[in-house]
Protein backbone atom coordinates (compact mmCIF):
# COMPACT_ATOMS: atom_id res chain seq x y z
CA UNK A 1 0.00 0.00 0.00
CA UNK A 2 1.35 3.39 -1.02
CA UNK A 3 1.06 6.18 1.52
CA UNK A 4 -0.82 9.31 0.39
CA UNK A 5 2.30 11.37 1.14
CA UNK A 6 4.65 9.06 -0.77
CA UNK A 7 5.11 11.73 -3.43
CA UNK A 8 6.62 14.12 -0.86
CA UNK A 9 8.75 11.35 0.62
CA UNK A 10 10.02 10.59 -2.89
CA UNK A 11 10.77 14.26 -3.45
CA UNK A 12 12.84 14.30 -0.26
CA UNK A 13 14.66 11.16 -1.42
CA UNK A 14 15.41 12.92 -4.71
CA UNK A 15 16.91 15.89 -2.87
CA UNK A 16 19.08 13.81 -0.54
CA UNK A 17 21.93 13.06 -2.99
CA UNK A 18 22.63 16.80 -3.31
CA UNK A 19 22.47 17.18 0.46
CA UNK A 20 24.95 14.31 0.84
CA UNK A 21 27.21 16.05 -1.70
CA UNK A 22 27.24 19.12 0.57
CA UNK A 23 28.44 16.94 3.43
CA UNK A 24 31.17 15.44 1.25
CA UNK A 25 32.20 18.88 0.00
CA UNK A 26 32.42 20.09 3.60
CA UNK A 27 34.64 17.13 4.40
CA UNK A 28 36.88 17.84 1.39
CA UNK A 29 37.12 21.65 1.76
CA UNK A 30 40.55 21.69 3.37
CA UNK A 31 42.22 19.43 0.78
CA UNK A 32 40.23 20.17 -2.39
CA UNK A 33 41.94 22.10 -5.17
CA UNK A 34 40.59 25.65 -5.43
CA UNK A 35 38.85 25.04 -8.78
CA UNK A 36 37.05 21.93 -7.47
CA UNK A 37 36.00 23.82 -4.37
CA UNK A 38 34.59 26.67 -6.47
CA UNK A 39 32.72 24.22 -8.72
CA UNK A 40 31.33 22.33 -5.72
CA UNK A 41 30.17 25.53 -4.02
CA UNK A 42 28.51 26.73 -7.20
CA UNK A 43 26.69 23.43 -7.60
CA UNK A 44 25.58 23.41 -3.94
CA UNK A 45 24.40 27.01 -4.12
CA UNK A 46 22.42 26.46 -7.33
CA UNK A 47 20.79 23.36 -5.81
CA UNK A 48 19.75 25.37 -2.76
CA UNK A 49 18.44 28.34 -4.72
CA UNK A 50 16.66 26.44 -7.49
CA UNK A 51 15.49 23.25 -5.79
CA UNK A 52 15.55 23.23 -2.01
CA UNK A 53 14.42 26.77 -1.20
CA UNK A 54 11.47 26.65 -3.65
CA UNK A 55 10.53 23.32 -2.02
CA UNK A 56 10.67 25.01 1.42
CA UNK A 57 8.54 27.95 0.23
CA UNK A 58 5.90 25.53 -1.01
CA UNK A 59 5.88 23.78 2.36
CA UNK A 60 5.54 27.09 4.20
CA UNK A 61 2.73 28.39 2.00
CA UNK A 62 0.76 25.19 1.33
CA UNK A 63 1.70 22.19 3.46
CA UNK A 64 2.28 23.73 6.87
CA UNK A 65 -1.01 25.65 7.05
CA UNK A 66 -2.86 22.36 6.45
CA UNK A 67 -0.90 20.60 9.19
CA UNK A 68 -1.31 23.56 11.57
CA UNK A 69 -5.07 23.44 10.99
CA UNK A 70 -5.09 19.72 11.79
CA UNK A 71 -3.15 20.41 14.97
CA UNK A 72 -5.51 23.24 15.91
CA UNK A 73 -2.92 25.99 16.15
CA UNK A 74 -1.67 28.62 13.71
CA UNK A 75 1.68 28.44 15.52
CA UNK A 76 2.10 24.66 15.37
CA UNK A 77 4.56 24.74 12.48
CA UNK A 78 6.68 27.71 13.52
CA UNK A 79 9.62 25.48 14.37
CA UNK A 80 9.59 23.96 10.90
CA UNK A 81 9.28 27.37 9.27
CA UNK A 82 12.18 28.57 11.41
CA UNK A 83 14.28 25.73 9.97
CA UNK A 84 13.53 27.14 6.51
CA UNK A 85 14.63 30.61 7.60
CA UNK A 86 17.91 29.16 8.85
CA UNK A 87 18.44 27.24 5.60
CA UNK A 88 17.93 30.55 3.76
CA UNK A 89 20.41 32.33 6.02
CA UNK A 90 23.06 29.64 5.56
CA UNK A 91 22.38 29.58 1.80
CA UNK A 92 22.99 33.32 1.65
CA UNK A 93 26.23 32.87 3.59
CA UNK A 94 27.29 30.16 1.14
CA UNK A 95 26.45 32.47 -1.76
CA UNK A 96 28.67 35.20 -0.32
CA UNK A 97 31.52 32.79 0.35
CA UNK A 98 31.35 31.39 -3.18
CA UNK A 99 31.68 34.82 -4.82
CA UNK A 100 34.56 35.73 -2.53
CA UNK A 101 36.69 32.91 -3.96
CA UNK A 102 39.16 34.34 -6.45
CA UNK A 103 40.00 32.33 -9.58
CA UNK A 104 43.32 30.50 -9.42
CA UNK A 105 43.92 31.48 -5.80
CA UNK A 106 43.95 29.15 -2.85
CA UNK A 107 41.35 30.38 -0.31
CA UNK A 108 42.67 31.30 3.12
CA UNK A 109 42.23 28.74 5.90
CA UNK A 110 39.67 30.97 7.63
CA UNK A 111 37.52 31.03 4.50
CA UNK A 112 37.73 27.26 4.17
CA UNK A 113 36.67 26.90 7.79
CA UNK A 114 33.70 29.19 7.21
CA UNK A 115 32.71 27.15 4.14
CA UNK A 116 32.92 23.97 6.22
CA UNK A 117 30.80 25.50 8.98
CA UNK A 118 28.09 26.55 6.53
CA UNK A 119 28.04 23.27 4.60
CA UNK A 120 27.96 21.08 7.71
CA UNK A 121 25.28 23.35 9.17
CA UNK A 122 23.14 23.03 6.06
CA UNK A 123 23.61 19.28 5.95
CA UNK A 124 22.66 18.76 9.59
CA UNK A 125 19.73 21.16 9.53
CA UNK A 126 18.21 19.77 6.35
CA UNK A 127 18.60 16.11 7.35
CA UNK A 128 17.03 16.81 10.75
CA UNK A 129 14.24 18.83 9.14
CA UNK A 130 13.37 16.05 6.68
CA UNK A 131 13.35 13.51 9.52
CA UNK A 132 10.90 15.63 11.53
CA UNK A 133 8.59 16.01 8.53
CA UNK A 134 8.63 12.35 7.65
CA UNK A 135 8.34 11.00 11.20
CA UNK A 136 5.98 13.55 12.77
CA UNK A 137 3.94 15.45 10.19
CA UNK A 138 3.53 13.31 7.09
CA UNK A 139 1.91 10.49 9.09
CA UNK A 140 -0.63 13.06 10.29
CA UNK A 141 -1.50 13.85 6.68
CA UNK A 142 -1.59 10.16 5.77
CA UNK A 143 -4.16 9.55 8.49
CA UNK A 144 -6.36 12.57 7.83
CA UNK A 145 -6.41 13.41 4.13
CA UNK A 146 -7.94 11.48 1.28
CA UNK A 147 -5.81 10.64 -1.73
CA UNK A 148 -7.68 13.31 -3.69
CA UNK A 149 -7.02 15.97 -1.03
CA UNK A 150 -3.38 14.93 -0.86
CA UNK A 151 -3.06 15.12 -4.67
CA UNK A 152 -4.53 18.64 -4.69
CA UNK A 153 -2.16 19.64 -1.89
CA UNK A 154 0.87 18.40 -3.83
CA UNK A 155 -0.29 20.05 -7.06
CA UNK A 156 -0.54 23.37 -5.23
CA UNK A 157 2.88 22.83 -3.67
CA UNK A 158 4.33 22.14 -7.10
CA UNK A 159 2.76 25.32 -8.48
CA UNK A 160 4.14 27.43 -5.62
CA UNK A 161 7.56 25.82 -5.90
CA UNK A 162 7.72 26.40 -9.64
CA UNK A 163 6.63 30.03 -9.30
CA UNK A 164 8.94 30.76 -6.37
CA UNK A 165 12.00 29.85 -8.44
CA UNK A 166 11.50 33.15 -10.20
CA UNK A 167 10.91 35.30 -7.14
CA UNK A 168 13.48 37.33 -5.27
CA UNK A 169 12.79 36.89 -1.57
Amino acid sequence: MTLPTQRLRDEHAGLLPNIECMKQLAHDVITAPADELRDGLEEAYLFLEHKLIPHARAEDRVLYPVIAHMLGSDRAMQGMTRDHVEVGTLSNELGILRVELVDDEEPPTETKQEIQRVLYGLYTLIKHHFAKEEELYLPLLDGNLSEEETMKLFQEMERVSRNSRFQIV
